[in-house]
């Protein structure tokens, strides 16, 4: 938790002794201090290493709050994620309803971690034995191969909307640097899940 956001849920949590107010009242001021503090502790890590483990922890009692909540905190979120990664649709999603909040939160969650399958699919592809190769001098020498090979793979394994439309237009350079950034991360478990897929694995 960052000092900003504890600093809210304890300010906003404890009562001055001269506020008299109902039971209903206060409940309703702890719940909003502790949303704004989840909402700023997953603001804070995007594109952290551990912002998965933030998230993961946070993302349950955020999607309890109202509508309105979730919205605000999702459009926070895409703010956020266009200063971290400079990455912004072509134009603004609709967030009008649970759905659209909840297909916006598969993207954030792509981007961020839940990106393993998808990205093994690229790699069985293209041959190349992640725990042997320099990820980033790969990716740097074979742009184009790979750029192609994301296309080719999402006509044979679609994805959700945002996610399509996020490995279609963000730009070559960024777009590179995450694929190298998140292969690097998981390349433990995007091997694993190559080598599971092509039955290398025992048992």
């Amino acid at each position: 938790m960052s000092d900003k956001s504890q600093e809210i849920l304890l300010g906003d949590s404890i009562e001055p002794p001269e506020f008299d107010s109902d039971e209903r009242q206060l409940e309703f001021r702890d719940e909003k201090a502790e949303y704004e503090s989840n909402v700023i502790d997953i603001l804070d890590h995007v594109g952290n290493l551990d912002f998965k483990f933030v998230y993961l922890d946070f993302i349950p009692a955020i999607k309890r709050q109202t509508f309105n909540r979730k919205r605000r905190f999702v459009q926070k979120l895409l703010e956020k994620i266009a200063e971290v990664y400079d990455f912004e649709f072509a134009y603004e999603p609709e967030l009008d309803t649970d759905y659209e909040l909840d297909e916006m939160l598969l993207f954030v969650e792509f981007l961020e971690f839940n990106n393993i399958r998808f990205l093994s699919y690229v790699w069985g592809f293209l041959k190349q034995d992640l725990i042997r190769i320099d990820i980033w001098d790969y990716c740097k020498k074979n742009d184009m191969r790979i750029i192609r090979e994301t296309e080719e793979q999402l006509d044979t394994h679609p994805q959700p909307k945002w996610i399509s439309k996020f490995l279609r237009t963000y730009y070559k350079e960024k777009f590179i640097d995450w694929f190298a950034t998140n292969s690097e991360q998981s390349k433990v478990e995007i091997q694993l899940e190559i080598y599971e897929r092509e039955g290398k694995l025992n048992g």
